[in-house]
């Protein structure tokens, strides 16, 4: 008789793997039979994996049609990511004035982060749901801190054009930044040696600008805004891109950096990234190279849209992936789950929000989290890969006998 494939309605076990099966689970059954996780016939599994994958690409590839984004070119040249502290010199009082502003909004913004790295353990929707509403939550606070974030941007200035003329030494150099007075001023430092491209530039000059910059030896300089020149254009005329200023999307970085790393870049392409020491920016610019490294290969555009914010603090979570998380709960048995939630419900009990319990200290986002999951009456199998690297991490504070139970040893 040849078994039926569908979603799980129902909570139940497994057959085969003897693990939980949860609501939405891919499952087989056979009437009269328990049924099994797809995973465990290795060909639907393999079926199943293939399918999802040509539907990741094709969600993918519409997206991109849509929205005039390009999926980057796996036989491309490699691109190598820095990011370069300035001395803060005449600008650190504009620096204490950035990171006063930002203390107003942190307490809300952790516990939206907080909930995002719950949601990786949920559904598409709820994780789409939670990205949007911290998206919203950092637009707000980005627009109230706009003024004293302008005040870095344009006292880094000088910096950056010494930075830019030490690089065209090497050869031409592509630079986005956000704010019109920073683009002006780079731009008209460098006079004939550049191009710029803003929302400002006329619909007809700015092909002519891109022309210029591919075709001219002279022109040696692409200055253009990130939002506005960041999609759509092929600028592989140069393999060095420099970052002025900084978009706390992932995604809208990642897509500017893919002007010069297109087909037809022959070159490995240098990303800098300059902030000033201790800025809202260098807090950013750290988060989003290590998480650039983690979702570029990722067909996750949720994920490539959460924003990253410069916090004091980073979750125990904040670099782990959807996808990562379902290896783990893949292998997770139902002693390793009631071992985690019970070590879990440990640290919910020691902790009272204090940052000062051991050397490691507890980070206020992972509080959230585990006592979130902690209450919880029953883990799920993401739930509880999830809760997987809160024990690890915080194991000082919890026996080696449940540590090592946790671990499935």
């Amino acid at each position: 008789m040849t078994p039926r494939t569908f979603d799980s309605k129902y909570r139940g076990w497994c057959q085969r793997c003897e693990k939980s099966i949860e609501v939405g689970q891919r499952i087989q059954w056979i009437r009269g039979q328990k049924p099994w996780h797809t995973a465990c016939d290795p060909d639907v599994a393999e079926a199943d994996k293939k399918a999802e994958a040509a539907k990741a690409v094709a969600l993918e590839a519409s997206r991109a049609q849509d929205s005039d984004v390009e999926i980057p070119c796996p036989e491309l040249p490699a691109k190598r990511r820095q990011v370069i502290e300035l001395p803060q010199n005449g600008a650190s009082r504009a620096v204490k004035a950035e990171a006063s502003a930002w203390e107003r909004h942190e307490d809300a913004l952790e516990a939206l982060q907080a909930q995002v790295e719950l949601s990786k353990a949920l559904g598409n929707a709820e994780y789409l749901e939670a990205v949007q509403a911290l998206r919203k939550g950092a637009q707000v606070a980005f627009s109230e801190i706009s003024r004293v974030r302008h005040d870095t941007a344009v006292a880094k200035i000088p910096a950056v054009i010494e930075h830019l003329e030490s690089a065209l030494e090497g050869g031409s150099v592509i630079c986005f930044a956000h704010h019109h007075d920073v683009l002006d001023a780079i731009f008209e430092h460098f006079g004939d040696q550049a191009v710029k491209l803003d929302g400002r530039t006329p619909q007809e000059a700015r092909q002519a600008a891109v022309d210029k910059f591919q075709t001219d030896d002279s022109c040696r300089l692409f200055v253009g805004s990130i939002q506005a020149a960041g999609v759509g254009l092929t600028l592989t005329a140069s393999s060095h891109v420099v970052f002025a200023e900084l978009d706390w999307v992932p995604a809208n970085v990642s897509q500017a950096e893919d002007r010069a790393h297109r087909i037809g870049q022959k070159n490995n392409v240098l990303i800098q990234h300059l902030v000033l020491d201790e800025s809202l920016d260098a807090k950013i610019a750290k988060t989003i190279v290590k998480k650039q490294g983690v979702i570029d290969s990722a067909l996750d555009t949720i994920a490539k849209a959460e924003p990253v914010l410069p916090s004091r603090e980073r979750g125990t979570t904040t670099y782990t992936t959807r996808s990562g998380l379902d290896d783990i709960a893949e292998r997770l048995t139902e002693d390793q789950v009631d071992a985690i939630h019970k070590g879990l419900r440990t640290l919910d009990a020691y902790c009272d929000g204090a940052r000062s319990l051991d050397s490691i200290g507890f980070s206020k986002i992972d509080v959230r989290i585990g006592k979130s999951l902690a209450q919880a009456v029953v883990l799920s199998p993401r739930q509880a890969a999830l809760g997987s690297k809160l024990v690890n991490k915080y194991r000082r504070q919890l026996s080696p006998e449940l540590v090592a139970a946790a671990k499935g040893a």
